[in-house]
């Protein structure tokens, strides 16, 4: 737990330290569930805000789904202890799962008009898309998911 906190933001840090709480959570069991209080603080934290796009990086990506998956084996090992965290995490989960920084939900795109547009399809070449195939916010999606 230390570890975790100490590594703050740093999800190059973090994702170690989180990845061997699922672990731990997956083998022991429920001889882990009294330590829940200190455990699911520590495994939130790093995920920071569903709603920030400036932090969707393909590694702090990794490290929300090794958070979201260790909640998920917390509470499938330790469902009566987990209880009372069941609604917080259920928050959470439904917010990671809604969780696509590529996608805008203004309605700036509909105010574009054909000027806009031939703009764009010029300057279309010479920039290129984001590549799809370095989108990991799908792996965090699913964690979500699977916390439901």
């Amino acid at each position: 737990l230390r570890r975790v906190d100490a590594a703050g933001r740093d999800a190059s840090k973090a994702r170690t330290p989180v990845a061997a709480i699922g672990t731990v959570a997956r083998g022991v069991g429920q001889r882990l569930g009294t330590h829940l209080d200190r455990l699911v603080p520590a495994l939130v934290a790093p995920l920071g805000d569903a709603d920030d796009a400036e932090s969707n990086d393909p590694e702090r990506n990794e490290l929300r789904e090794t958070c979201l998956h260790g909640l998920e084996e917390l509470v499938r090992r330790c469902p009566a202890e987990a209880e009372a965290h069941v609604d917080a995490l259920l928050a959470t989960a439904l917010a990671f799962a809604a969780f696509d920084p590529n996608y805008s939900y203004g309605d700036e795109d509909e105010e574009m008009n054909d000027e806009d547009e031939e703009e764009d399809e010029e300057y279309e070449d010479d920039y290129g898309d984001e590549d799809d195939d370095d989108d990991t916010s799908w792996k965090v999606r699913r964690g979500g998911g699977r916390g439901c």
